[in-house]
């Protein structure tokens, strides 16, 4: 980098044009600086002159009182600078508001250069995706981003503050689907954070979960599941629209309605063809790909093993009599809606009375939680009602296809 021109700060008398010194081979530029003849030397033609037009304009400046500075800005960035700072003087006179503002760009610029909303909801919906999850599952992750991203149109996932996640949640007045709405969104943001997030390990979308939501306390409502005269009655009326086999397996298994579906999907339809029923050794296998909870281990699942002697006669009935265990979701919708028991239209109630029956017939809660497929603390603090008398579920479990057709079943 060639030496820098002597630069002038003081009053400018006086600027004479660039000569060439042909004995020192120079050019001398005469500058006259508070009374004061000053001599600048360069050998550079092209630069000179550029000084020269400067002080000139300096010289010129000063005697309209206006003040030019030296700056290492090019035009474009001057130009941008001005136009900015006349933006700001709408709003602003004070000298030090173009320092502020970009000061205050300079805050935000890991927001805006965060993804948009729209765009971290795709990249997480594509990882879920790929993991064993249940279709219901699945689908209400769908659900909510796809509300959310209306909700947040054109936004970048960091500008979305705790306030505006807390109020996206308690859209929805139900304290259970505002808890419902929290676990899910905490399952995005930490995704967004960096957790098993690949594209945002080392440069992570946001710093941290911005979730700062308290789960309300709630009354708990009585669980609602069936007595043992209702299941038979259940079970006389299923006999009449060929779904017997369905709802004794439900209730036997003590499966959930999306397990079950893939119980029959991936097994089969009957007990001589179902894969994972074994009648002869007394076990139904639940594996992996039925339970199709969190994970992806090969080894997650459970087996009924050692079935109950009434679970085992059901299955070497319908065995014998070619009895399907599968009926359409609307023939089931069809038949409840017309009942006069208000209890069948009740959410969950087959397994909410599965669960009740096996937990109080054998005092066995591990047991009970194992073959569910829950803990202990979710099988009696959401399935057990304990407003059954326990002789309602040694009857259930009395119910042999022989005590059915006593009982007018079949």
């Amino acid at each position: 980098m060639g030496k820098q021109l002597r630069n002038f700060e003081g009053r400018i008398d006086a600027v004479s044009q660039p000569r060439f010194a042909a004995d020192r081979n120079v050019w001398v530029l005469m500058v006259k600086e508070n009374g004061k003849w000053i001599a600048v030397v360069s050998r550079n033609e092209e630069k000179i002159k550029a000084h020269y037009d400067l002080i000139e304009a300096k010289r010129i400046a000063q005697t309209i009182n206006t003040l030019i500075q030296a700056t290492s800005l090019s035009a474009s960035k001057v130009r941008t600078a001005e136009y900015a700072f006349s933006l700001l003087e709408k709003h602003s006179v004070e000298d030090q508001a173009l320092v502020r503002a970009a000061e205050l760009f300079a805050k935000q610029q890991p927001v805006l250069s965060s993804p948009l909303l729209s765009e971290c909801s795709s990249r997480f919906l594509i990882k879920q995706k790929k993991r064993n999850l249940s279709t219901t599952t699945y689908n209400d992750y769908v659900y909510l981003l796809k509300e959310l991203c209306q909700d947040f149109e054109g936004k970048r996932i960091a500008e979305i503050t705790p306030t505006m996640w807390t109020a996206f949640i308690e859209k929805r007045k139900h304290p259970v689907t505002q808890r419902a709405r929290f676990i899910y969104l905490k399952s995005f943001l930490n995704f967004c954070a960096g957790k098993n997030n690949p594209e945002a390990t080392e440069s992570k979308w946001i710093d941290r979960v911005p979730l700062y939501w308290e789960t309300p306390k709630t009354e708990v409502q009585e669980i609602v599941s069936y007595s043992f005269d209702e299941v038979v009655d259940l079970l006389k009326r299923a006999n009449t629209n060929g779904t017997l086999g369905f709802f004794v397996m439900r209730l036997f298994s003590m499966m959930r309605t999306h397990e079950y579906r893939r119980f029959i999907e991936l097994g089969g339809e009957t007990v001589g063809t179902n894969r994972f029923i074994d009648v002869e050794n007394g076990r139904i296998t639940i594996n992996n790909f039925v339970y199709r909870k969190r994970g992806q281990s090969e080894n997650r699942g459970r087996y009924y093993s050692e079935l109950p002697q009434a679970f085992r006669q059901w299955l070497e009935y319908f065995k014998a009599e070619g009895t399907s265990l599968w009926v359409k979701p609307k023939v089931i919708t069809k038949m409840l809606k017309k009942s006069k028991n208000p209890k069948d239209r009740s959410h969950n109630i087959l397994r909410h009375t599965a669960i009740t029956f096996h937990a109080l017939r054998f005092s066995d809660p591990l047991r009970t939680s194992y073959v569910a497929g829950n803990s202990v603390g979710i099988v009696t603090n959401h399935y057990l009602n304990m407003n059954i008398p326990k002789s309602d579920a040694e009857s259930f479990y009395d119910l042999t296809p022989i005590k059915a057709k006593e009982l007018g079943i079949i």
